[in-house]
């Protein structure tokens, strides 16, 4: 009950101060640093040397039970919680028992993975404890696997293992909602093809795309995001998709023309990690401890999220940081 007045508190506030009177409506947990792959596109790994560093993410330790116990206590008004990662969220050691906790509260649940470790939990993840599993398919072939991932055909493998094995098990229409996702940039039109039949192949509900987060990393620059002049080709995925009967959702795309808009994020969502640190918005900012510390009473009004709160509102002639110029949250135009 506490979660739905809390949301509508949120949704009353959102945009109109900097200070806000209830809790973070989503909790997007950051469980583990540790991964199975090597991702170019990733803060992790490829992309991680280049981020900025205002968003560069600092190491931290796997998130415990104890650490989401009193989490979910600190944030009691929250209605969902991710659990995610810099890292695999499925090699965190009390990644169950985690899940359990939140779902127990009554929060709706979500996990985003890279697929290499599904297999290993298959029968966990069908058993309704999950709302919604998201796998990363940046990948569709052994080729593919290594250029972007680091990894081969084994590893590929287990991941379709993976999929096809939570597939089977989970009640038809039942929990979770399993869906894919991959990231788009100027280029890879013919992967992207790829990935959709590749999702259709292993049974997804649908495949979201997501724009590329430039990084300074040789081949992920802003030369590389889409734009309004790629609306076409986008267009033509979300066909191909329903040609083959595959729920295709397009990626927003960045109009440097629109005027940017108030991410929504500073108001709604907080992102965790182990060590205590938070952040605003992931896509461009990893938790930190000099952002705050979610540990402490008042993390959700402190003063980095009432100066991010007023920035996005541009009080008192405040801007948003400079990389916010290259998310879709304030730039992005829908198909």
């Amino acid at each position: 009950m506490r979660g739905v007045a809390n949301r509508v508190v949120n949704r009353l506030q959102r945009g109109s101060r900097g200070r806000v009177l209830g809790d973070p409506s989503e909790i997007v947990a950051h469980v583990t640093d540790r991964c199975t792959l090597a991702c170019a596109m990733c803060m992790n790994a490829g992309a991680g040397a280049d981020w900025p560093a205002e968003g560069r993410h600092e190491p931290a330790r796997d998130m415990t039970l104890d650490d989401v116990r009193l989490l979910l206590t600190r944030f009691s008004g929250a209605s969902s919680i991710c659990f995610a990662g810099v890292g695999e969220p499925l090699l965190a050691r009390d990644i169950r028992p985690m899940v359990a906790e939140a779902h127990a509260r009554g929060l709706r649940t979500a996990l985003i993975t890279n697929g290499t470790d599904l297999a290993a939990h298959a029968e966990w993840v069908a058993s309704g404890v999950l709302d919604t599993l998201d796998v990363s398919l940046n990948a569709y072939d052994e080729t593919s696997m290594r250029r972007r991932c680091g990894r081969g055909a084994r590893t590929l493998d287990a991941v379709v293992r993976g999929v096809r094995a939570v597939a089977a098990r989970r009640r038809k229409g039942g929990a979770p909602a399993i869906s894919a996702s991959a990231v788009l940039w100027k280029g890879r039109e013919a992967e992207a093809k790829e990935i959709i039949a590749f999702a259709k192949e292993l049974g997804f509900d649908d495949l979201a795309f997501h724009n590329l987060l430039p990084s300074s990393r040789e081949g992920f620059g802003t030369e590389r995001v889409l734009g309004p002049e790629d609306a076409r080709w986008v267009s033509g995925l979300v066909d191909e998709g329903r040609s083959r009967g595959l729920v295709v959702r397009a990626p927003a795309l960045i109009d440097s023309r629109a005027l940017g808009s108030a991410c929504q994020s500073p108001w709604r969502v907080i992102y965790v990690d182990a060590a205590g640190g938070v952040s605003a918005c992931f896509r461009v900012e990893a938790p930190s401890r000099a952002n705050g510390d979610w540990r402490v009473p008042g993390a959700w009004n402190s003063h980095y999220f009432v100066r991010s709160r007023a920035e996005q509102r541009g009080d008192a002639g405040l801007r948003p940081p400079s990389r916010c110029e290259w998310c879709v949250e304030r730039r992005g135009r829908r198909l």
